[in-house]
Formats: structure tokens, C-alpha cells, sequence
């Protein structure tokens, strides 16, 4: 609870605090499918999102911030110090807000509020890029960084973020947003507002002027990152997972009939474990990471399409292989199977992310918190350092043939 509640601070503020925040909110969906590119390597030293290409059968769908609006669920649930939290938090930050950071070289970038929903914000990294904090009348403000670094092809440097700004930002002012900037619409997320938000431009900066320091900075990351997900990965083991029996069934109830609408088809499934004991719901995790490590080995990666992995020259994307391992997952048990005993079988050129996303939503559903929870096996690409074992591979393919 509170301390403004706890010391009964007056009713009549609270009282008009939870009514605000339980007016009607527009609705959001979750990110499924989406006809963008697979992540690029930066990506990974920044720590930002971007969204992937098709969805399983949602492959026309659209990928959005994953916004449960806890103002309304709250109110429904008579929780009125959350109720009363995200007002405030509301209120502190608007539509038009002009945050300014400082990027690694010393100079300024900004980035602008553009809309909020709920406790979720779209944010526009914007062109600015200067030795000194922006002005008003800085007409960079207005633009959307275009994006063009490694395999972008123009994209605004606009997302989806939630919680507060970190204190690396401060606000600068408030411009107000013209008509163009108004009919922006964004289909990405890109989780929880970090120290990395607003690093595009920045990344713009150096692909240009950069590029080869940068990529050789991106190289070097990702092999360290490889390095220590391989030895961290030596030790796996998975912890208390859901017995299948009872695990496919929840899967199952994914409702592909709401193809293109992601909030729609993940729904009955967050719904569903969000009513579960909550080591139900961990143990609903644990389940899913094995399964998408099971699934984590050269030669599945050989079989996802335009994408595959080729050789350890050529560029490979582990995020868009562990989003088709979810893929694989989402079909059922019997795909799932399939997949797993014959590694051609693997989805093609399709992926489903927001998978990932089912067990930390019913969470926060049942317990107000963040889903805080480690697996035993980690899903992420390369951890299984035995399925990435050259000999493995080779013995995978003997097997099929």
C-alpha cells in the first residue's frame, strides 16, 4: 500500500485520483507478427528492441506494446493504491515531454512522448544530436531518427516503452505535438524505459561517420556475449517444470481465429495462468524454456527459412531463432515433436515472440509485480553448447538421412 494511503492522506484526493485513472482507456494489443526485419547485432550492445518478421499463422498480424491496462483491472479488483500510483505517474509525465539525455561522446540527444496508455509510452528518439541540450525551436525535434544501421532500411526510431524515465534523463520542456506527428503510429515495443532508450541516434551517428570501429565494436560484443552464455550453459538444468499433460493444453489455447490481433490470441492463455497458484505459473515457464532449449541446436537453426544459419562467418540473428523456436512451440505438441526428432520440420520464415511473454503478464495480472524468475535452462540462442557442438550437428545430420 502507499504511504499516502497508509497515513490516510486526504480521501477526497484518493477519491479523485482512482477516478481518473479508471477512465476508459483505448485498447492495445500485444506484438505478434510483423513484416520487419530480424534484430541486428546492435541491437544487442544497446539493448533495444525490434521487431521480427511473420507470425506463425498471424503472419499478417500486427506487432504492438504488450499494455494490460492496470487502471482498469485495478478498479475492478477494488486496488485502489495502484489505482492512485499510476495516476501520479501519469501526471508527472505528458504528451509532447522533451527528455534529454547525454550519449557516450558527450552530446546531447533528446527523445518525445508522443503518446501514453495506461502506464505505456510511445517514444520518437529523435534527430537531435548536439554539443549542447536542445532548444524549442530545434526543428530536429520533430523528425523520428531514420534508422539505416546494418539491417534496418529506414525505420523511425519509435516504440513503446513502460514505467518511468531513469534519472540519465531530464526533462527539458514540453513542445506540443503538430498534426503529422499526432497520426504517428507504432507496432513495436521495446520493454521497460532504460538507460539505453534513445541510443538510435547515436547508433545512427556512428554507422555513418563509424562503421567500421562500430561493427568491429558489435563483433567483439557478440562474441563475448556468445562466451559467456556458453559457459553459464555448462551447468544447465531445468528446475520444477509443468508436467506436459498439462502444459500443452494451456498452449492450446492460443485463439488463432484472432489472427492479427495479439492481445486477442494470447488472451485465454494469459487468462488462464493468471489463475493458476502462482508456482504454477513459474513452473508454466520453466516448461517453455526447456522446450525452446530442447530446440536450441545447429541444426534447427539450419532449417527456419531466409534466416538460417549458414556458417559461423555469416551473419546469423539468435533473436529471430529463439522468436520461430517459439514459433515451433505456439503449433502444439505435435509440430512441437515433429521439430524436435527432424530438425527440416522447423518453421520457415516465421515467428512468434510474445510467446515469451505469457507467463510474466499472468504474473503481473495475479500479482500486481514483475515476473522475477530465472530459468534452469536458459532460453536464449547458443545456450545449449552441446546442440551447437559441431559433432552433434553432424550426427543430427547422419540421422536424418
Amino acid at each position: 500500500m502507499l504511504p499516502a494511503l497508509r497515513y490516510g492522506v486526504c480521501a477526497a484526493l484518493c477519491l479523485r485520483l482512482v477516478q481518473q485513472a479508471c477512465s476508459p482507456q483505448p485498447s492495445a494489443a500485444c506484438r505478434f507478427g510483423s513484416a520487419s526485419l530480424p534484430p541486428s547485432p546492435c541491437l544487442r550492445v544497446a539493448g533495444l528492441g525490434i521487431t521480427g518478421r511473420s507470425s506463425r499463422f498471424a503472419s499478417a498480424g500486427r506487432r504492438s506494446r504488450l499494455s494490460f491496462h492496470v487502471g482498469q483491472q485495478a478498479a475492478a479488483r477494488g486496488l485502489a493504491s495502484t489505482l492512485v500510483s499510476e495516476s501520479l505517474t501519469r501526471a508527472m509525465t505528458k504528451q509532447g515531454d522533451v527528455y534529454v539525455r547525454k550519449h557516450p561522446d558527450g552530446r546531447y540527444g533528446a527523445i518525445r512522448v508522443l503518446r501514453l496508455e495506461g502506464k505505456s509510452l510511445m517514444l520518437s528518439t529523435t534527430e537531435y544530436l548536439a554539443d549542447r541540450p536542445p532548444l524549442a525551436s530545434d526543428p530536429q525535434l520533430r523528425r523520428p531518427v531514420e534508422q539505416h544501421r546494418f539491417f534496418y532500411e529506414g525505420q523511425r526510431a519509435v516504440t513503446w516503452v513502460r514505467g518511468k524515465p531513469p534519472s540519465t534523463f531530464s526533462l527539458a520542456f514540453n513542445l506540443a505535438l503538430d498534426d503529422e506527428e499526432s497520426r504517428i503510429e507504432c507496432n513495436s515495443y521495446g520493454g521497460g524505459w532504460s538507460d539505453q532508450t534513445g541510443f538510435e541516434v547515436f547508433m545512427e551517428w556512428r554507422w555513418i561517420h563509424d562503421r567500421e570501429g562500430f561493427e568491429a565494436e558489435v563483433q567483439e560484443d557478440r562474441a563475448r556475449q556468445h562466451e559467456q552464455r556458453r559457459l553459464s550453459a555448462l551447468a544447465q538444468r531445468p528446475k520444477r517444470m509443468m508436467l506436459e499433460d498439462s502444459f500443452w493444453p494451456l498452449v492450446g489455447l492460443l485463439d488463432w481465429a484472432r489472427i492479427g490481433e495479439d492481445e486477442a490470441v494470447l488472451a485465454p492463455l494469459v487468462s488462464a495462468l493468471s489463475k493458476l497458484p502462482k508456482q504454477s505459473i513459474r513452473a508454466f515457464a520453466e516448461r517453455l524454456a526447456y522446450c525452446l532449449y530442447c530446440l536450441d541446436t545447429r541444426e534447427h537453426a539450419k532449417h527456419i527459412g531466409a534466416e538460417s544459419y549458414v556458417n559461423d562467418e555469416t551473419y546469423f540473428s539468435g533473436d529471430w531463432f529463439l522468436y520461430t523456436r517459439c514459433a515451433a512451440v505456439a503449433n502444439g505438441r505435435a509440430f512441437y515433436a515433429a521439430a524436435l526428432a527432424s530438425p527440416s520440420a522447423m518453421p520457415k520464415d516465421l515467428e512468434f515472440e510474445a510467446l515469451l511473454s505469457a507467463a510474466p503478464v499472468a504474473w503481473e495480472l495475479k500479482t500486481e509485480a514483475e515476473f522475477d524468475h530465472e530459468p534452469g535452462c536458459s532460453y536464449e540462442t547458443f545456450s545449449n553448447v552441446a546442440g551447437w557442438a559441431i559433432d552433434a550437428a553432424a550426427h543430427s545430420a547422419s540421422a536424418e538421412a
